[in-house]
């Protein structure tokens, strides 16, 4: 479900190098093409929100605190608290735990296009294509590495996740 309507937001605002859906059954799902961006819903909206609330946080609090002689920097820096540094971490691990099938199935389609074009440098050609290719081959790596590091996290915490208090 593209709850901010990315795809619209995509299409209206950038062009992307042309290709064809996967099959036919990919387009009746709504997946017309094999672009990464305009397949990813809002899923890179929805990151770029986490990023900029995280770091707009940061900045109204430094000036809240900065400024907090005056009484209404004073009570926003109050209402606000402080910056949770695992902020952005956290809600960038929520997106990707949300997303990560999508995102994974999204990011070898946008591969199969590379490997199917007879040029790949037409997919870095424009500075949308540049930009969609970056993340489809960040999201790449983040696609290998998401388990591997959920595998650790849980090794490294086997002992908390057995103790009886936690397992009730």
């Amino acid at each position: 479900m593209d709850v901010l309507s990315g795809e619209e937001f995509y299409e209206k605002n950038f062009v992307f190098q042309d290709t064809e859906p996967v099959n036919i059954r990919f387009e009746e799902f709504g997946i017309g093409d094999k672009i990464y961006t305009s397949n990813s819903g809002s899923f890179l909206i929805m990151q770029l929100i986490i990023i900029l609330w995280f770091f707009g946080k940061k900045m109204l609090l430094w000036v809240c605190i900065n400024y907090s002689h005056y009484s209404v920097p004073r009570a926003l820096g109050m209402y606000l608290g402080v910056v949770n540094p695992k902020g952005l971490r956290k809600g960038t691990l929520r997106l990707w735990l949300e997303s990560y099938f999508d995102i994974s199935i999204i990011t070898f389609i946008n591969i199969m296009a590379w490997i199917e074009t007879d040029d790949i440098r037409k997919f870095f050609s424009t500075v949308p294509d540049f930009v969609n290719s970056i993340i489809v081959l960040v999201s790449l790596v983040a696609i290998l590495w998401f388990p591997v590091w959920i595998f650790k996290n849980i090794y490294k915490y086997k002992d908390d996740l057995m103790h009886p208090e936690f397992q009730e």
